[in-house]
């Protein structure tokens, strides 16, 4: 059972802006974000988001596990460790995540 943006969180990084995630699961408990490429701007705008709604569990669902930048210094997945989100790598979701709800 999912909702498909259903609604929208705000968030801030100078000026207060909103969010639309794309899929909420079981009765708002989880939030999950599918990336196919996680830019710079992306990454702020997630960490902005996290932080401005503590109370949301956001996941993010990586295509594939691309390296950040053309310098090869780290990967989506690194970063995701890095800064505290559950992630999963594919297009699908992993079943952990569905046994949660």
């Amino acid at each position: 059972k999912f909702k498909y943006e259903p609604y929208k969180l705000k968030y801030q990084v100078t000026l207060y802006r909103k969010y639309l995630p794309d899929f909420v699961l079981a009765d708002d408990t989880i939030i999950v974000e599918f990336k196919g490429w996680f830019t710079a701007s992306d990454r702020k705008k997630m960490l902005a988001v996290r932080d401005c709604n503590p109370d949301k569990d956001i996941r993010l669902v990586f295509e594939r596990d691309n390296y950040l930048s053309k310098h090869k210094k780290g990967k989506y997945s690194d970063w995701a460790k890095e800064n505290g989100f559950k992630y999963h790598i594919g297009i699908d979701l992993p079943k952990e995540w569905i046994k949660e709800l």
